[in-house]
């Protein structure tokens, strides 16, 4: 099927209308309209269209925004100094279901990571083998939903999974989880156990 821009709009009503009715697979999204850096425009969106995926597009070099705009539900954020090759990599990268995040935020989230009082990698062997399959496909860019999809069980099971995971790795969002399963290597997939 061939790839379109299927609508444009210049304000939040339009944006959220235009949402509703096409239910696009990719929306980019500028929160810098939304007004005084209000990302509620974000999860309405996500509340129009839950099937799509969205990508910020900002001037805003601000990290404390960039986790903002993440925990509003979007799965990439680019910067509009950057070049139009890193636009299109990301609506790739998000639309294949993975998340895209820019370097900044990367670095900020990690030396927030390794920093005093946040977990340690050894945490990892509290999880359940359910736990850290569910991070596995945390790190990969799965929703809630997908990964329900995915092993057979509810929403509201895979969300209380992720509460338990939080709570036991001391952390507060999925894209601090991520960062820190990418690096130690989870986002591979689990090694098949030999037939008994």
């Amino acid at each position: 099927m061939k790839n379109a821009v299927i609508f444009e709009a210049s304000n939040r009503g339009e944006a959220i209308a235009a949402a509703t009715a096409q239910k696009p697979d990719i929306v980019l999204i500028d929160p810098d309209f939304c007004g005084d850096r209000d990302c509620r425009c974000l999860s309405e969106m996500i509340a129009a269209s839950p099937n799509s995926r969205l990508i910020a597009l900002t001037g805003i070099r601000d990290s404390v925004f960039h986790e903002e705009i993440f925990s509003h539900g979007c799965r990439g954020l680019v910067l509009k100094s950057q070049p139009s090759e890193m636009l299109l990599k990301a609506i790739v990268k998000v639309y294949m279901g993975e998340a895209w995040i820019n370097r900044i935020m990367t670095v900020r989230l990690l030396e927030k990571l390794s920093s005093p009082g946040q977990m340690k990698t050894s945490g990892f062997s509290m999880l359940t083998p359910r736990e850290l399959e569910i991070v596995r496909m945390i790190s990969r860019g799965m929703s809630n939903g997908k990964i329900a999809e995915s092993l057979f069980i509810s929403e509201k099971t895979v969300r209380n999974h992720v509460g338990k995971i939080f709570a036991k790795l001391g952390l507060s969002d999925r894209i601090q989880l991520a960062l820190l399963a990418v690096e130690q290597g989870l986002n591979r997939e689990a090694p098949s156990q030999p037939a008994p």
